[in-house]
């Protein structure tokens, strides 16, 4: 039996807007969780996609691992302190990535999959 992006994707969903600053981020993926979300203008248009991941890699040289919640990862990924190292200035747009890739809830798992292998993301966005 085939799976399709719906029977995969997460019914709460959660954006960000390209004028929120880094600090405001990692608190709204730390209140609920989650580690990335889309990038919405005022007019609800998805432009982009922040991570975690993007805004610690202005701070800290975080080189890809396709395991990005392995041991080695999260330690590179925490501070002194035990924080995720965000920039301290700056805000969702100077980090976010422009290029979206988004799919149907009717897109097979298998295509899903394959995206993702193939240009080495994390996300696709279900519109």
């Amino acid at each position: 039996m085939p799976f399709y992006a719906k029977d995969i994707m997460s019914d709460k969903l959660i954006t960000l807007h390209p004028e929120l600053s880094c600090k405001e981020a990692t608190e709204v993926f730390t209140v609920n969780k989650i580690s990335g979300a889309p990038v919405v203008d005022n007019n609800g248009v998805l432009i982009g996609v922040v991570t975690m991941q993007d805004l610690m890699k202005a701070e800290i040289d975080i080189p890809y691992e396709a395991d990005y919640f392995s041991q080695s990862q999260l330690n590179r990924m925490m501070g002194e302190e035990g924080f995720y190292v965000i920039p301290s200035e700056g805000f969702v747009s100077d980090y976010m990535t422009r290029e979206v890739y988004t799919a149907y809830p009717s897109t097979p798992v298998e295509t899903l999959a394959n995206t993702m292998y193939d240009h080495k993301i994390h996300r696709i966005i279900i519109v």
